[in-house]
């Protein structure tokens, strides 16, 4: 019998306290994303010299060495790459147009991508831990020595201790 009561007593007294179980979340972020680089570039294009000839017939008689363009029987303009000549020929016009070699400005844009995956683990560990006041604790502890005074008196009645 006595030895029930120390059994029964010391549960008593341990049940009370409640351990506090961790709780363990863990977050994994994937995550891909794509990188992206322009590369500029500036290049000369070069386009080869074209040319066109024409023979008309000549409708009404001109004097090529009166008009005031004209040098030696050819009237010749330059606009830029591009030169047009018109000579007389018998009862005929030649007209020759001419384009010199064309340089072509140009920007080349050259684009790379790469894409990249990166995961990233979070691991947060949560430990609860109930608020309790001050006086339910100052209760408490009354009631605990309040239980060893009666514990040492029965014991003492029963000539255990």
């Amino acid at each position: 019998m006595r030895c029930f009561l120390l059994i029964s007593l010391l549960l008593i007294t341990v049940s009370c306290s409640r351990k506090a179980v961790p709780q363990e979340s863990v977050v994994v972020r994937d995550t891909n994303y794509v990188e992206t680089k322009v590369i500029e570039r500036d290049t000369v294009i070069l386009i080869m010299n074209s040319g066109v000839s024409v023979t008309l017939p000549k409708i009404l008689p001109v004097d090529f060495n009166k008009i005031p363009v004209s040098k030696n029987g050819k009237i010749e303009k330059r606009d830029g790459q591009a030169r047009l000549v018109i000579t007389e020929i018998q009862d005929s016009l030649r007209v020759d147009c001419n384009c010199d070699t064309l340089d072509i400005k140009a920007k080349l844009y050259d684009t790379f991508q790469k894409e990249n995956r990166r995961t990233l683990t979070e691991k947060n560990i949560v430990q609860q831990v109930k608020y309790v006041p001050k006086w339910v604790k100052v209760l408490a502890w009354s009631g605990a020595v309040f239980y060893v005074f009666i514990g040492v008196g029965i014991f003492r009645k029963l000539k255990i201790i």
